[in-house]
C-alpha cells in the first residue's frame, strides 16, 4: 500500500518536474526568498536595494566582497 502511494507521489513529481508550471514555481520561490531576504534586512538597516539583494543570494562564498552582501 505505502508502495504504490510512494509511487505515484515520484511519478506526479516527474511529470511535474518537466511541464512548464515547474519553471513557474522555481521563479515564484526565487522571487519569495529575495522578497522575504529584502524585507528582513531592510528591517534590520540593511541598505542593498531588492536587485542587489538578488544579486548577493546568487553569489558564492567566495565571491562576496563586503559586509552587507554578507547580511
Amino acid at each position: 500500500m505505502v508502495d504504490v502511494l510512494l509511487q505515484r507521489v515520484q511519478d506526479a513529481q516527474q511529470r511535474f518536474s518537466v511541464s512548464p508550471l515547474a519553471s513557474v514555481a522555481m521563479q515564484l520561490e526565487k522571487d519569495v526568498v529575495v522578497s522575504s531576504v529584502f524585507g528582513t534586512n531592510t528591517i534590520e538597516g540593511g541598505e542593498l536595494s531588492e536587485e542587489e539583494t538578488e544579486q548577493a543570494l546568487s553569489l558564492s562564498p567566495e565571491q562576496i566582497q563586503n559586509s552587507q552582501q554578507q547580511r
